[in-house]
C-alpha cells in the first residue's frame, strides 16, 4: 500500500505565499446566481431559435402593413355608396 503525505499549511505561510498550488481551496460560487445565468441562457438560446422559426423582420412587417392598408383604400374607393337599391341604408 502507498502512504499518503500529509500537507500542513500554516497560517503565516498562507499569508507569505508560500503555499503550493495543490493546496489552495476551489473559488467560491453562489450556486444561485450560477442557476439563474444558466437558465437565462437557455431562454436567451431559445428565444433565439424561436426568431428564427417564427420571426418576421420589422422591414417586411411594415412592407405588409403598407400593402394591406393600400389594398384596404383601394377596396373602399371601389365601393358604391348606399343609395335605395343597397341594404346598407
Amino acid at each position: 500500500m502507498k502512504r499518503t503525505e500529509e500537507v500542513t499549511v500554516y497560517y503565516d505561510d498562507a499569508l507569505k505565499g508560500e503555499i503550493e498550488d495543490k493546496t489552495r481551496m476551489a473559488e467560491l460560487i453562489n450556486l444561485n446566481k450560477a442557476r439563474k445565468a444558466k437558465a437565462k441562457s437557455e431562454k436567451s438560446a431559445q428565444a433565439a431559435e424561436n426568431r428564427i422559426l417564427y420571426g418576421i423582420s420589422t422591414h417586411v412587417r411594415k412592407i405588409e402593413k403598407t400593402k394591406q392598408k393600400r389594398d384596404a383604400e383601394k377596396v373602399d374607393a371601389h365601393r358604391l355608396k348606399s343609395g335605395p337599391d343597397n341594404k346598407n341604408g
